[in-house]
């Protein structure tokens, strides 16, 4: 018997639920390289933000520092005082940019005149066409097809694939079903515990009110005591 023969055998003897598995054993295998190509691009493109940002900041402080200290030093002829006052207007100045930050409008700044930049920038576009790439094969395409858009992330395919593999579940409908019933639950556990730490706040709250009030009335009566005796 041929190999191609024994594996048509093989598939045959294979129930729905198992052959499911299969399928969704695949789109994991597929989706999770997709999602770690993502992952590594928005780290990149994190560290592209985080340092334009830290460049603008100290840009920020010093223009701040030496055109506050400028003025102060021309009012008051005190290069210590033009010092410390350039400090704060630097602290200003970084506070302004912060809140100002635009990475998008920043970013022609850096991208031909910062080698860190410029370096991370082709890492993201190396990075963006593999995933592209990877996404555009026909394989990926029919790996990934028959699960519905909202559960194409590999840790959702490998909660499906649970709820086939324990038995609780025999097709990809009543697998989503408990997965959705499941996400429910958990979402109503988590608004509970919520009530009960804001519930047990709240009291620790009101105790610590009520014994501050305690010890005020009692610090209150002693001192009225002591003034009394004197």
């Amino acid at each position: 018997m041929s190999d191609d023969v024994q594996v048509t055998k093989v598939k045959r003897e294979l129930s729905p639920r198992d052959n499911l598995k299969s399928a969704l054993s695949l789109a994991y295998a597929s989706l999770a390289p997709v999602e770690k190509i993502e992952q590594d691009i928005e780290h990149t493109q994190q560290t592209v933000y985080e340092h334009i940002l830290q460049k603008e900041k100290l840009r920020a402080f010093l223009i701040g520092l030496a055109a506050v200290a400028v003025i102060v030093y021309i009012f008051f002829s005190n290069f210590f005082a033009a010092v410390i006052v350039g400090v704060i207007g630097g602290a200003i100045g970084v506070k302004i940019a912060d809140s100002r930050f635009d990475v998008h409008k920043t970013l022609p700044r850096y991208q031909n005149n910062d080698a860190a930049v410029k370096q991370d920038l082709e890492k993201i576009q190396t990075l963006q066409q593999k995933h592209d790439g990877l996404i555009a094969n026909t394989g990926y395409q029919r790996a990934v097809d028959f699960v519905p858009t909202k559960y194409r992330h590999s840790a959702d395919v490998s909660w499906l694939f649970t709820y086939l593999d324990d038995g609780r579940a025999d097709t990809l409908k009543e697998a989503i079903n408990i997965y959705e019933q499941e996400l429910h639950n958990w979402r109503m556990e988590q608004m509970q515990q919520q009530i009960i730490d804001t519930t047990q706040q709240a009291a620790l709250d009101a105790e610590a009110a009520r014994i501050a009030a305690q010890n005020a009335e009692v610090n209150s009566a002693a001192a009225m005591y002591n003034s009394f005796w004197r």
